[in-house]
């Protein structure tokens, strides 16, 4: 249509040409906006209509293409620039673990949690057994690697301690009942099946969870991690999981959790080491007036 113009010569041909050949599909966008803008210039000569009216280098169509084409030109850019914004957004963007904790338990809960075991621990007379039950399913039991889960339990208890489990508690002659045995109990181990080797999520069946759940608010209550070791539960996220009429319990050990520096497992196996009855041992150790009565006012 342009060529068909009165106004039509060379330069306009040229310029037609230039700019359908910015279609091409090696001509690229970054480059495209600047060559065909400067071969432009270069080959459109100025002249002087019949009527001696100036007029502009390019046509009225050749300015509508040119325009056209700017605007779709500055429209895919930005797009090409917002779409590389966002990705490099995307790969310096740090992604968020909920796992990745050393606790899920709050400050405070932690600390209220190490004034209840040094209180456990400071009114445990000398000479008393500490008597640990050791939570596991019968398909647990029952595991090749049972004997070495129960000496690696026991290896980090404190020492004296008295691992209680249920085929040593119950039998034909005393069969199974909880109630019974619970208040006699000063601490818990729970053995749950993991998820999968190596894994930090441990299902516990129905039984394991009623007995956690009766001493969890009175005693040290323990998850054993298998290659983690002993964790608090209060450390641990908790969920509880379905059927209704006999709940799972689900314990998600956190992932930067480390046994050496946690101030709740120090304080659940201090509240566990018996009290020697000889004068001058370590299990003899004063507890700090202000940890084993957290809320009362300082001395002065």
């Amino acid at each position: 249509m342009c060529l068909a113009e009165d106004t039509g010569t060379l330069g306009h041909v040229e310029t037609i040409l230039i700019l359908v050949c910015g279609r091409a599909p090696e001509c690229s966008l970054a480059g495209l906006n600047h060559v065909c803008i400067d071969l432009i210039r270069k080959h459109s000569t100025p002249t002087t209509a019949r009527n001696d009216t100036p007029y502009s280098p390019v046509s009225p169509c050749s300015q509508g293409l040119l325009t056209w084409r700017h605007l779709w030109l500055t429209s895919a850019l930005g797009k090409q620039t917002d779409t590389q914004t966002g990705m490099m957004s995307i790969m310096h963007a740090t992604p968020t673990n909920p796992l990745d904790v050393e606790t899920f338990a709050e400050p405070a809960q932690q600390r209220r949690f190490a004034a209840a075991m040094h209180r456990i621990a400071a009114d445990r007379p000398p000479g008393v057994p500490v008597r640990v039950y050791i939570s596991a399913a019968p398909r647990t039991r029952n595991n090749p690697k049972w004997e070495n889960w129960l000496a690696q339990i026991t290896d980090e208890l404190p020492d004296g301690v008295q691992i209680l489990h249920y085929g040593s508690l119950f039998s034909e002659d005393r069969p199974y009942d909880w109630e019974t045995v619970a208040d006699d109990l000063d601490g818990l181990v729970v053995v749950g099946k993991q998820k999968r080797p190596g894994s930090r999520v441990n299902l516990l069946g129905p039984i394991a969870r009623l007995e956690l759940r009766s001493l969890v608010a009175r005693k040290p209550a323990l998850l054993y991690g298998h290659n983690l070791g002993l964790i608090p539960v209060i450390d641990c996220k908790s969920q509880v999981l379905a059927p209704e009429d006999a709940p799972r319990l689900k314990l998600i050990a956190p992932k930067r959790w480390r046994k050496d520096d946690s101030p709740t497992l120090h304080a659940a196996l201090r509240a566990l080491r018996p009290r020697s009855t000889d004068a001058g041992t370590d299990h003899d150790i004063d507890v700090p007036r202000h940890l084993i009565h957290p809320f009362a006012a300082p001395p002065r």
